[in-house]
């Protein structure tokens, strides 16, 4: 499964939104030592002096020509071929494409002009909320059983607790519809499938009034169900405890575009070794024995967790507040907040996990549906009517193959 965050960016490329242009132009008289350049969110320093250690930096030459070069290295060096964003550098110019943003804190040594914007009408936040849309609108027109396939999707046991004398119990809040509604009530020896009736009919056998559905208490007898309200109402109680109500149905998908995905890094210092990488969001850091410019470097330090307060360094220094990833570390353990990803090179030195999944909710076969929902709603946007409509008319007819494909229509 992918994360929506990784479905927005596949909407972007389809509608060829992805990438950005701008120049930075060096002005060498006016760069000094400390000087940032952010791309896409990364922090990049300029030095005039030795290396430093836990940065993303590049080192200031004797002309604009050189300096820019240095740029361009740093770039195409620690943004991998997932961001997008790649540099090409040409007397004292650096063309950055890709990146939605590139901005700097001096802007005498570093000028920057902007070809195009990445993040320009319809913004990001408009393809979120259409992914968001999108997957309400599948979860409701899919049958259940392709809701259901594969390992991963929006099939859920919804689990009910009774206390012995209530006829209604509240919904969970991510309860989408029911399949099936099983309970233990009165007399029955364990939990038995109910039949499901309107509410209309429901009260009329709770008052014994239907003209042959009636309450009944013996073992395994049929009972009955009804949904409305957020409530599930029994025909009798179910008995008291977890559990004595079941339901098998569909959950509501994610309403957040992720969540917010915590990561733990824990480091063995003796497994690292030189140019052994860590990979966070697409932006690599390198392990080195000593400070190295036009890399993102940090420090094997000798120790677990000198090495891991290195390594929480390098993220804090390179990643702005903007890019919604944050770091903390406690003995040898980073732990990273908001990232989309993080991989390394070496798992015997970086043992990386995932405590908080964002996950689109979606089973893989259906996600490329929720791309074309998604891209159509921005053809709306952009007011390119016909695209829209064309795109809206292929998904339609693909939920009517999935649906017929997985047994009936609804």
């Amino acid at each position: 499964m992918a994360t929506l965050a990784a479905r927005g960016d596949r909407v972007r490329r389809r509608l060829g939104l992805g990438l950005g242009s701008h120049t930075v132009t060096i002005t060498y008289a006016s760069v000094a030592d400390g000087d940032t350049v952010t791309v896409h969110g990364i922090v990049l320093t300029c030095i005039t002096g030795s290396a430093a250690v836990e940065l993303a930096q590049f080192k200031k030459e004797t002309n604009a020509t050189a300096t820019s070069d240095n740029l361009e290295d740093l770039i195409d060096a620690i943004f991998d071929s997932t961001t997008g964003v790649s540099s090409s550098s040409s007397a004292g110019v650096v063309t950055i494409t890709g990146a939605k943003s590139v901005t700097t804190d001096n802007a005498a040594g570093f000028a920057i002009s902007s070809a195009t914007y990445q993040d320009e009408p319809p913004y990001s936040s408009d393809i979120d909320q259409s992914l968001l849309d999108g997957q309400l609108d599948i979860a409701d027109k899919c049958v259940d059983e392709a809701l259901m396939a594969g390992d991963k999707g929006l099939s859920e046991k919804f689990l009910l607790t009774g206390d012995g004398s209530a006829t209604e119990i509240a919904l969970p809040t991510n309860f989408l519809r029911a399949g099936t509604v099983t309970a233990q009530i009165d007399s029955d020896s364990g939990l038995y499938n109910l039949k499901r009736v309107s509410l209309a009919e429901l009260f009329e056998i709770r008052e014994g009034k239907h003209s042959y559905k009636k309450v009944t208490t013996s073992d395994a007898a049929t009972k009955y169900y009804a949904i409305a309200d957020d409530q599930v109402y029994f025909s009798a109680a179910p008995v008291s405890g977890a559990g004595k109500a079941i339901i098998y149905g569909i959950k509501t998908p994610q309403t957040t575009k992720a969540g917010t995905n915590v990561w733990t890094v824990t480091v063995t210092d003796a497994q690292m070794a030189t140019n052994d990488t860590i990979t966070i969001d697409g932006i690599e850091m390198v392990v080195k024995a000593s400070a190295t410019t036009e890399v993102a470097d940090f420090i094997k330090a000798g120790s677990n967790n000198a090495s891991a307060q290195n390594l929480d360094d390098v993220i804090g220094n390179i990643f702005k507040s903007a890019s919604g990833v944050q770091v903390a570390v406690a003995t040898n353990v980073v732990t990273v907040t908001g990232a989309r990803s993080i991989t390394t090179s070496k798992a015997a030195a970086f043992a990386i996990v995932e405590t908080t999944a964002a996950e689109c909710d979606l089973p893989d076969h259906l996600e490329p549906l929720l791309v074309d929902y998604a891209v159509s709603k921005v053809y709306e946007q952009m007011q390119r009517y016909d695209m829209a409509n064309a795109l809206m008319q292929f998904y339609m007819q693909s939920l009517m193959l999935v649906n017929q494909q997985y047994g009936r229509k609804r």
